[in-house]
């Protein structure tokens, strides 16, 4: 029995596998950089660290009296004076209401019959002749005046009745006493409260500050522009200003109250990171720019090349190149940021080549 057919199931894949192995000696090996975002305004900042939203007017509201939360405002929620804050179940005072308004119906429609029969009783004694007609007109007349001032009365009484329950239902609601935020809600939907204890707090809107601390920094001063960029939103970015500065007792550092801008509907103590800016940024520096490392462009003039690393992979990127930022290019392309570039890309370089990553 010959061993060649053993032999050939056992050499040639492993001298296959050997051969594969060793073509990755010829992959060249390459650094690789992610392009990324660059803004403009970050060279004009001065001071950076992260503060905490403040309200320097905050009320804590109580209800007009007990019952269950039925509805309430989000925390967050932006409210004008007089708006609804909270509701309480209205329950009996809604049924006081209906009771109120039947009366007042009943008691208006009354009030128009009586007024009818004192009419007709005045038209009697008007016509009346004989001193009996005349007598039985007058005793009309007198029953229906009578019969008019009750019903006035219990006119009068069903519209207390209804303004009372009116202002007992205006008890179940919470209003702003001022255009504000809500800050904080004190119970749910459906738990009971009292007037002894604050049910809702509301911030002015127009007080909101974000309370920061830096070190001691000649280049900081009340007015500076301050770029606010908000934790929970990193996207939603807003210039506000320095209003008050206090130093620390002998601490090097310094207390910063920078104005928030009144349409932020920012919650009370959020996380807020704080940019001290030299001066106003200008439109164009507040545009992010995308930029690549120029030492992993190729090519001169406007039009360059970049080398693109996917799956260890490079793909040939054409690119437009403008202003330098240090050691980095602003570049327009089919590039988003992250994108990983070839370093120093080798002029061997071919589209749709294998690399390996150092």
């Amino acid at each position: 029995m010959t061993l060649w057919p053993v032999l050939s199931r056992i050499v040639w894949p492993g001298l296959l596998a050997l051969g594969l192995a060793g073509c990755d000696w010829l992959t060249p090996s390459v650094d690789a950089v992610p392009v990324r975002w660059y803004e403009p305004v970050q060279a004009l900042v001065v001071a950076h660290d992260t503060g905490r939203v403040r309200a320097l007017r905050e009320v804590e509201i109580q209800p007009n009296e007990s019952g269950r939360v039925q509805w309430h405002l989000p925390v967050g929620a932006r409210v004008a004076a007089g708006d609804v804050l909270v509701r309480l179940q209205p329950d009996k005072v809604d049924l006081a209401r209906e009771h109120a308004e039947a009366a007042l119906a009943v008691a208006r429609d009354q009030s128009r019959r009586t007024q009818g029969a004192l009419a007709e009783a005045r038209d009697s004694l008007i016509q009346a002749k004989t001193p009996e007609q005349i007598k039985q007109a007058r005793m009309q007349l007198g029953l229906a005046q009578a019969a008019e001032r009750d019903q006035q009365l219990a006119l009068a009484r069903a519209e207390l009745a209804l303004k009372a329950a009116g202002q007992a239902l205006a008890r179940t609601l919470l209003l702003a006493p001022f255009a504000g935020m809500v800050s904080d809600i004190y119970a749910g939907v459906g738990e009971k409260v009292s007037p002894a204890l604050p049910l809702i707090s509301l911030a002015d809107a127009a007080s909101l500050r974000v309370a920061v601390e830096f070190p001691l920094n000649p280049q900081l001063s009340v007015g500076l522009p301050c770029l606010l960029i908000l934790d929970a939103h990193p996207d939603e970015r807003l210039l506000g200003e320095i209003v008050n500065m206090t130093p620390l007792g002998a601490s090097p550092r310094v207390s910063v109250d920078v104005q928030v801008p009144a349409h932020a509907a920012w919650p009370i103590d959020s996380p807020v990171k704080v940019q001290c800016l030299q001066r106003r940024p200008s439109i164009d520096e507040w545009r992010s720019r995308l930029v690549a490392p120029k030492h992993a462009l190729r090519g001169e003039g406007r039009h360059r090349q970049l080398w693109k690393v996917t799956q260890n992979h490079v793909q040939r990127v054409e690119v437009e190149a403008g202003a330098t930022h240090g050691d980095w290019v602003e570049v327009q392309g089919a590039l988003r940021a992250g994108d990983r570039v070839v370093l120093a890309p080798s002029a061997k370089l071919t589209d749709g080549a294998s690399v390996r990553l150092r």
